[in-house]
């Protein structure tokens, strides 16, 4: 899967005009991705919407001048240009931007829609474009005006919440297939609630769209952020592993439970993995992607450092992120969980007959350089392709059961 990175600006190089180059190029990459058996998500991103603001246009600069001035001038009600990007987002020009686009102030919304349907007719026939990810890390709006927009759940519930159901109404126009991704506020989904949770009551477009909504959520630990020392404390591990990322995991699940739709963890990471893996940052995704294993939980990583400078691989992070794990289930999932440390793999799912098709397996040679045993429930068969590949299928005498049957794959 790549959650691949789609300006607004790129698309929509003159109002109601779209750029034939750049959406060649995005062409290119999706194809090729295809050709690789890999997954897509387009990902309108944005980080402070405009170099205006000191980041990078995500939305149109055209678009971002024409709006009527804020009541003072960026950087208010900072002296100067911040040094770190994030505390832009505070400056009055920068939420005065969000709040234009979501009030359709010169027509910014219809501007925006108009990049979506592009998008969506462009792009949405592509059997790997699995869906299109409405805004990267809304911005609740102009929080110097109004504070009360902080407030996740209000915001979610009165601002995003409409901001999306306009799109998703222009996207399922022209494309009635692929799933949308829509995130909250960043803070919002910590805890489950109206007030200060993620504000959603529905899925944007309402309950018609559940088999193509995907609520989308981003997980850094802050108490990690602020700690630059290595190796990471066993206290502050226990807050982020045991206490901040399952808490967020539980708000989301019961979000979606009162929703419907699905969720995808879709940002955590900038992670540097060291052969002692005794870094802060190692130890924090490590934790991430064992909890999001247990809770069968799928995620795309930010940031990703694969290679070093020279081109070569960068090993340890590879290993890091090269796990085994079900490609394709015939039937129910019922649990999953990968042990870093014995390097076994094990999954549990109630078979169902899928028109013959197998479950398939991904064993990373990372993690198995001398082989592996593979071992299923009475009423399965394996059979070992390609080496890394495990394909498990039912006996014609399978009778199904109560109990979960299992698949699991142990090192040599």
């Amino acid at each position: 899967m790549v959650r691949l990175g789609t300006l607004w600006s790129g698309v929509e190089i003159a109002p109601f005009t779209a750029n034939e180059t750049y959406l060649g190029q995005l062409d290119i990459i999706i194809r090729s991705l295809r050709e690789h058996g890999i997954y897509v998500i387009l990902d309108a991103h944005q980080d402070i919407l405009s170099t205006k603001f000191g980041s990078y246009d995500a939305a149109p600069r055209w678009l971002i001048d024409s709006f009527p001035p804020p009541r003072h001038a960026y950087p208010w009600p900072l002296k100067a240009k911040p040094s770190n990007w994030m505390l832009g987002y505070i400056t009055e020009a920068a939420g005065h931007a969000f709040e234009c686009i979501y009030d359709n102030v010169n027509q910014a919304l219809d501007h925006y829609s108009f990049f979506w349907q592009t998008m969506a007719h462009r792009f949405g026939q592509y059997e790997n474009v699995l869906g299109f990810e409405l805004m990267n890390e809304p911005w609740p709006g102009d929080v110097m005006r109004n504070p009360l927009l902080f407030v996740p759940g209000r915001t979610g519930h009165k601002v995003l919440l409409p901001f999306y159901d306009h799109l998703v109404a222009k996207i399922d126009a022209v494309d009635n297939r692929t799933m949308i991704f829509y995130e909250p506020l960043t803070w919002g989904m910590i805890v489950h609630g109206s007030t200060l949770g993620s504000g959603f009551s529905r899925v944007p477009g309402g309950d018609r769209f559940r088999d193509r909504a995907v609520f989308s959520y981003h997980y850094y630990c802050w108490f990690a952020g602020v700690y630059n020392d290595n190796p990471f404390p066993k206290w502050l591990r226990s807050i982020c592993d045991h206490m901040f990322f399952p808490k967020v995991l539980q708000a989301v699940l019961k979000d979606t439970q009162q929703t419907g739709g699905a969720s995808f963890l879709t940002e955590f990471g900038q992670c540097k993995a060291t052969a002692a893996h005794n870094t802060t940052e190692y130890q924090e995704c490590l934790s991430v992607l064992n909890h999001s294993e247990e809770s069968m939980v799928s995620w795309t990583y930010w940031d990703s450092k694969f290679y070093n400078n020279d081109g070569t691989i960068f090993t340890e992070n590879v290993k890091l992120f090269s796990r085994p794990y079900a490609m394709a289930i015939a039937g129910i999932p019922f649990g999953s969980a990968f042990d870093t440390n014995t390097r076994v793999y094990e999954i549990m799912y109630f078979p169902r007959a899928c028109n013959g098709a197998p479950s398939v397996i991904y064993v990373s040679p990372y993690h198995y350089p001398n082989g592996y045993t593979v071992q299923v429930s009475t009423g399965l068969q394996f059979n070992v392709t390609y080496n890394n590949y495990v394909e498990v299928t039912m006996t014609k005498d399978y009778k199904p059961g109560s109990l979960p049957s299992a698949i699991k794959i142990t090192p040599l």
